[in-house]
């Protein structure tokens, strides 16, 4: 097959988060065992994409560079060149390319292809459940762009039973057009691979004591102020010198009030934000912690629940929209999100666990963690590439 797959979210990301890294497991995948496909990756900017490149990948930029000899300060008429490359300059350059299937990988289907399939992935639909949940530039592309994009797609993918109610309820598409693939976690752990502390790690992230971790982009969806209120209640009940909260994650969307939260704390002194962490960081801090907390509003799919568990980390996440689904009955659950109380309550569950309950969490975490991995996720997204391109519709996994 000759797949295309539009590159726009390796765009300036040398820190990626979230999508990117998703995609970017699914990319190293086929690299590695999907050699009989080319593979066309279109952008209009220099991509950042760790893959194994092959002679059968190949980066396809727009020749049209206007916008490179243009003053900084020209930001209009960059954004104006920007647009029309999306929806001009981009489908005639996928068109030259005689594509079998086309990949919108990042929620929009910015062009098409005029005889081959195409294929967008949505990952959640958080906007359409809260207001301001984004960037006003954000929402507005998408709440214009996404109804054009699923109805346009020969298929949908989504990463959990959620999303795929969420895309079938809003888009009123049809649900033999959705496909539904989990995502996966961080590689297995071997009982003796613990990331220990160096030198090169950011020194506040030495912690003396025992600590509640939380990673993910400090914002509002998070609700990561639910988190540190719940956090005050457990120390004003329980008194425990040594225990201590860690935020760690680059700053979002609105995350000005809870960064005034944690300044104005009456246990200011035991939160600790240490920003964006590196992948050594993140496997430290999994290590090293007492309970992984994921209060958060609404997930897609909810990968760092996956990736606590794959570190023997208990995990306490909210009860809504796909974190049951990815938490299963190896999670400890709140059933209101915005309740610090039930919060605090399931801090003190899983912080005084006996050794018998721990072997029966991680018992629980193993059988969850088995029924999701990127090799699958990768194979699965192939396999369905594969069906549409001989004309087969049916999808290997229905909605329920």
């Amino acid at each position: 097959m000759r797949i295309g797959i539009d590159a726009a979210i390796f765009q300036g990301n040398a820190k990626k988060t979230g999508i990117p890294i998703s995609v970017e497991t699914v990319l190293r995948q086929w690299s590695a065992h999907h050699t009989e496909n080319e593979y066309y990756l279109f952008a209009r900017k220099e991509i950042s994409l760790d893959i194994d490149w092959k002679e059968n990948w190949h980066i396809v930029s727009t020749p049209y560079r206007l916008d490179a000899l243009l003053s900084p300060r020209c930001v209009p008429v960059s954004k104006c060149f920007e647009i029309l490359y999306r929806f001009l300059g981009l489908k005639n350059q996928i068109n030259q390319y005689g594509l079998d299937v086309f990949w919108g990988p990042g929620f929009l289907l910015r062009a098409g292809l005029t005889n081959g399939k195409n294929v967008v992935s949505v990952y959640d639909l958080a906007m359409y459940h809260f207001k301001h949940i984004s960037e006003k530039k954000n929402e507005i592309i998408q709440k214009l762009e996404l109804p054009r994009s699923v109805r346009k797609a020969d298929k949908i993918i989504t990463v959990s039973h959620s999303t795929a109610e969420d895309v079938h309820s809003i888009f009123k598409v049809k649900k033999s057009k959705i496909f539904i693939s989990y995502q996966g976690g961080l590689s297995r752990k071997i009982p003796e691979d613990i990331q220990e502390f160096d030198s090169e790690m950011n020194p506040a992230l030495y912690i003396s004591g025992r600590f509640i971790l939380f990673i993910s982009t400090i914002e509002p969806r998070k609700n990561v102020l639910t988190l540190i209120k719940g956090f005050e209640k457990y120390l004003d009940t329980y008194h425990e010198d040594d225990l201590y909260l860690v935020l760690a994650g680059g700053r979002g969307w609105q995350c000005e009030p809870i960064y005034e939260a944690i300044q104005n704390s009456r246990y200011h002194d035991r939160i600790i934000v240490p920003g964006y962490i590196s992948n050594e960081e993140k496997t430290y801090l999994l290590d090293h912690a007492s309970v992984f907390a994921y209060p958060s509003l609404y997930e897609g799919f909810g990968i760092p629940i996956l990736e606590a568990f794959d570190r023997n980390l208990p995990v306490i996440t909210s009860n809504v929209s796909s974190m049951p689904e990815v938490g299963g009955d190896a999670a400890f659950y709140i059933n209101d999100p915005y309740n610090a109380d039930e919060l605090a309550a399931q801090l003190r569950k899983t912080l005084t666990l006996s050794e018998a309950e721990k072997a029966e969490v991680l018992n629980r975490m193993r059988r969850q963690l088995a029924k999701f991995s990127w090799e699958k996720n990768a194979e699965e997204i192939m396999k369905m590439f594969q069906c549409i391109c001989k004309g087969q519709t049916e999808s290997k996994r229905k909605l329920r």
